[in-house]
C-alpha cells in the first residue's frame, strides 16, 4: 500500500514538473500556478493534464524514468501536444471511444520522438531538442485530423471558468494573451497566471518576456494587414526566443540581450513566413519559429573558438538567475580561458624570454605565443661557456602536453643547430602539435632530433610526455616554443590564450620580506616573467582535515557571543562538498588540482564557518614557500540571498558591485597562516573591509582564526581540545 501511494505521489509531482519545466523550472509551485492556467478553459486543460499524466507513466513503463524519479522532462512535450488537441478537438463531434485513444497515442508517439531527437540533438549538435518534439507531433496530429475530419484545424468558442477582458490597451492585453498562448489559453487570466509564474521562476526571464513582446509588438506596427490572431504565434514564440536567448542559454548581460533583441526580429519573420505555409492547410505553426530561432543562434556561438562574453551555459539548464549566480561563482573566477583549459607544458621554474608581440619573432599572425628557458640563481640560463647545447639547462628537458587532445602533426628529422646559429629552412624546427577539439591546437617547438615519444593520431593527456627540448629550426640557443594556434600546421595563426594554475616568481622585488610567488588561477605570463606550474598536492585533503566525515569542534566568540561550534564535511549526491556546522550554517567548497576553493555560503553569518568563508575564498598550497594571490569571491559570503538576486539583475546591466580577495599564506614548521583582505564596493559608498588569519595544523586541520572588519574584531575561533574526533 506505501508503495502504490508512493508511486501515485511521484507521478503527481512529475506531472506538475512537467508544466514547471516549460519556464524552465522545477519548482511546484510554478507548475500548479500553470495547471491552473490551463484550466482556464477546461476541456484544454483537462486534456493536457490527461497528455502529461499518460507520458509519465508511459515513460516509467518502457524504462525510460524510474518510478522513484519526480522529474517531468519526458512528459513536457506531451502535455503542450495533448494542449493543443484539446484547444482544437471540435465538440461537436465530442466521443471518448476518439478521445481518449487519440490523448493516449499522441502522448506516446510524443515521448519517443522526444528521446529520439533528445539523443541525436545532443550527440550531434551538443544541445537540446527543446520542444521540436511537441511541434512535430502537433503538425502530424493537425494534418491527420484535417484528413479524416475535414474541417478548419482552428479551436471552437469555448466557455471559461473565469472571464475577464480589461481595457488596458493593446500591449498589455495581447502580451498576456500572447503568455496564454504559450498552453493554448489566449486569454487575459491564463496570460496573467503564466506571468506570475514566471515572475515566481525569473525575474529577469519577466524582463526578458517584456523586451520580447516589446520587439514583436512595434514590429507589428508597421503591417497594417495583421489580424489579432495572427499576432498570438509570433508573439509566444519571440517571448520564448528571448527568454531563452537572452537568459537561459546564454549568461545574462547586456551582450545577451542584444542577441536576443536579434533573436526576436529573426523570430518575427521566421513566425510570419511559416504562418504563411501553414496557414495554407489552416494550421498554425506552433513552436517552429521559436525552435528554429534558438537553435540556429546557440549552435552558431557554439562555434566560436572561445567561449566569450556572452558565454553559452554550457552546464544544464537553469533559471537566469541560477545560471548568473554559477557564472560569478564559477566560470569569472576559473573557466574566462575557455575550453579546453591549458596548462604550462613543462615542470619546474622556467623564464619568458620573448612573450606575446615579442621583438623578435612574435609578431604578426604568429604574435601569441612564448619562449621558455631555465635559469640558476646568478640569471644564467647556461653553465661553463655555453658553447654547446647540453650547456644549458632546459637542453633535453621534458615536454608536456599543455590539455588533453589528439596528436596531429609531428616533425622529428630536423638536427640540432650549433649555437648562435638559426636553420630558416625548417624554421620551427622538430614540433608537435595537439588539436584539442573546436578548432584548437598547440604546438610545441625546436624539439630534439628522435625525443619525441608520440605519433600523429595518439590521444595524449595533460601532462603527458611529447618529447624533449632541443636547438633545431630558427632557434639560436635550446628553448622551448609554444603557443595556441588555429590550424595543425606550423605557421598556422596564433590565438591569444590564457594558462592556468600556475605561480609567478617574484625576481624584480627588492624588498627581501616581499612574497616571492604569486598565484594565479588564469593569467597570460608576460616577457621575463619566471614561472612554474603549481604542482597539486594529492593529499590536501588531508592536510587540510576536510575529507568526508571529518569533523572540528571550536571555541567561538561572535560579536561577544561565546559558544561551541562543530563542523562536519559532508558531500551531495552530485558530488559536491559541504562544510555544515551545528549553527546553522553551510558552505559549499571545493579541492581540485591541489587548491582549495569556495563557492557558495548560506545560513548564520555570526559563525565561525562564515568568518572561514570570507577568509579563505581559495587557497592554492604550495608546501614550504610563502605565496599570495587574488580572487573574486561569491557574491553569497557577504549577500542575503534577497540582496544577491537583486544586485545579480542589476549586474546584467550595470556593474554596481564588486567584491575582491586578496590572501596570502606563510608556513611555520607544521603550520600554515593565511591572512585575507576582502573589499566590498558599491558605488556612492564607502567600501567594506574583512580582516583577518586563518591558521591550519597540517593533517590536524583548522586551529584558529580571527575576523575583522574595518578594523574592529568580530569573530574569533580556536580549535577546542577535543580535536573534532570523528
Amino acid at each position: 500500500m506505501k508503495a502504490a501511494f508512493a508511486i501515485i505521489k511521484n507521478v503527481a509531482f512529475s506531472t506538475v514538473d512537467a508544466y514547471s519545466t516549460i519556464l524552465f523550472s522545477n519548482n511546484w509551485v510554478v507548475g500548479l500556478l500553470i495547471f491552473a492556467a490551463t484550466m482556464i478553459e477546461p476541456f484544454t486543460g483537462v486534456t493536457g493534464l490527461l497528455g502529461a499524466v499518460t507520458a509519465v507513466i508511459f515513460s516509467r513503463l518502457f524504462g525510460f524514468d524510474t518510478w522513484q524519479s519526480r522529474s517531468g522532462v519526458f512528459a513536457f512535450n506531451s502535455m503542450l501536444v495533448c494542449l493543443g488537441i484539446g484547444y482544437f478537438y471540435p465538440m461537436v463531434q465530442f466521443s471518448l471511444v476518439v478521445y481518449l485513444p487519440l490523448i493516449m497515442v499522441a502522448s506516446l508517439l510524443t515521448v519517443m520522438v522526444y528521446i529520439t531527437l533528445q539523443s541525436i540533438f545532443i550527440n550531434l549538435f551538443g544541445i537540446p531538442s527543446m520542444s521540436i518534439a511537441f511541434s512535430l507531433v502537433a503538425i502530424t496530429f493537425s494534418f491527420f485530423y484535417i484528413r479524416v475530419g475535414g474541417y478548419s484545424f482552428f479551436g471552437e468558442q469555448r466557455n471559461l471558468l473565469l472571464s475577464f477582458s480589461p481595457d488596458m490597451g493593446n500591449f498589455i492585453n495581447y502580451y498576456f494573451q500572447s503568455m496564454g498562448s504559450i498552453f493554448f489559453q489566449p486569454n487575459f487570466i491564463a496570460g496573467l497566471l503564466i506571468a506570475i509564474a514566471l515572475i515566481i521562476t525569473s525575474r529577469i526571464g519577466f524582463f526578458l518576456s517584456l523586451l520580447g513582446y516589446g520587439i514583436c509588438h512595434l514590429g507589428l506596427q508597421y503591417f497594417t494587414n495583421i489580424h489579432t490572431g495572427d499576432i498570438l504565434y509570433p508573439g509566444l514564440n519571440v517571448i520564448l526566443i528571448t527568454i531563452s536567448i537572452g537568459g537561459v542559454y546564454l549568461i545574462p548581460g547586456k551582450l545577451s540581450y542584444l542577441f536576443a533583441a536579434v533573436a526576436a526580429l529573426l523570430g518575427i519573420v521566421i513566425s510570419f513566413a511559416l504562418q504563411t505555409v501553414f496557414y495554407n492547410f489552416s494550421i498554425p505553426p506552433y513552436a517552429f519559429p521559436f525552435n528554429i530561432t534558438v537553435f540556429i543562434f546557440i549552435y552558431a556561438l557554439g562555434r566560436r573558438l572561445k567561449n566569450t562574453n556572452p558565454h553559452l551555459v554550457n552546464f544544464g539548464i537553469r533559471t537566469p538567475e541560477a545560471a548568473l549566480k554559477y557564472y560569478h561563482s564559477h566560470i569569472r573566477r576559473f573557466y574566462q580561458t575557455g575550453v579546453p583549459q591549458l596548462y604550462l607544458p613543462f615542470t619546474g621554474e622556467w623564464r619568458i624570454t620573448q612573450g606575446n608581440n615579442g621583438e623578435i619573432t612574435h609578431k604578426l599572425q604568429w604574435a601569441y605565443a612564448w619562449d621558455f628557458e631555465i635559469f640558476d640563481r646568478e640569471g644564467s640560463s647556461c653553465k661553463s661557456t655555453g658553447e654547446r647545447s647540453e650547456d644549458y639547462y632546459c637542453y633535453g628537458k621534458p615536454v608536456l602536453a599543455s590539455a588533453d587532445g589528439w596528436v596531429s602533426k609531428i616533425i622529428d628529422e630536423v638536427e640540432d643547430n650549433p649555437i648562435n646559429e638559426i636553420n630558416t629552412h625548417d624554421n620551427w624546427g622538430n614540433t608537435v602539435t595537439i588539436h584539442h577539439g573546436s578548432g584548437i591546437y598547440s604546438m610545441y617547438c625546436h624539439m630534439r632530433k628522435g625525443s619525441i615519444k608520440v605519433k600523429e593520431g595518439d590521444y595524449v593527456r595533460r601532462h603527458e610526455r611529447l618529447g624533449s627540448v632541443g636547438n633545431s629550426g630558427r632557434s639560436a640557443v635550446p628553448h622551448l616554443h609554444f603557443n595556441i594556434q588555429l590550424g595543425a600546421e606550423p605557421g598556422s595563426n596564433t590565438l591569444q590564450a590564457y594558462l592556468v594554475n600556475f605561480k609567478a616568481r617574484n625576481i624584480s622585488a627588492k624588498d627581501s620580506t616581499a612574497v616571492p610567488y604569486t598565484f594565479y588561477a588564469y593569467n597570460i605570463p608576460a616577457q621575463n616573467d619566471e614561472i612554474s606550474p603549481l604542482i597539486p598536492v594529492k593529499n590536501l585533503q588531508d592536510i587540510l582535515q576536510l575529507k568526508v566525515g571529518d569533523t572540528c569542534s571550536l571555541s567561538v566568540n561572535a560579536h561577544g557571543k561565546k559558544f561551541t561550534e562543530l563542523w562536519k564535511v559532508t558531500v551531495n549526491l552530485w558530488g559536491s562538498l559541504f562544510i555544515e556546522s551545528n549553527q546553522g550554517a553551510t558552505l559549499e567548497f571545493s579541492i581540485y588540482d591541489g587548491v582549495y576553493n569556495t563557492f557558495q555560503f548560506q545560513g548564520n553569518r555570526e559563525t565561525a564557518l562564515y568568518a572561514f568563508a570570507l577568509l579563505v575564498t581559495r587557497f592554492p598550497y604550495l608546501d614550504s614557500n610563502p605565496m599570495c594571490w587574488k580572487d573574486l569571491p561569491p557574491y553569497s559570503i557577504v549577500l542575503n540571498r534577497w540582496q544577491e538576486n537583486f544586485l545579480l539583475f542589476l549586474s546584467t546591466l550595470v556593474n554596481v558591485f564588486r567584491l575582491d580577495s586578496e590572501m596570502k599564506s606563510e608556513f611555520q614548521r607544521d603550520r600554515i597562516v593565511i591572512t585575507s583582505t576582502l573589499t566590498s564596493k558599491t558605488p556612492g559608498r564607502k567600501p567594506y573591509r574583512y580582516q583577518g588569519e586563518v591558521e591550519f595544523i597540517k593533517f590536524r586541520g583548522i586551529d584558529k582564526l580571527t575576523l575583522m572588519r574595518d578594523g574592529q574584531e568580530v569573530i574569533n575561533a580556536v580549535k577546542s581540545d577535543n580535536g573534532g574526533e570523528k
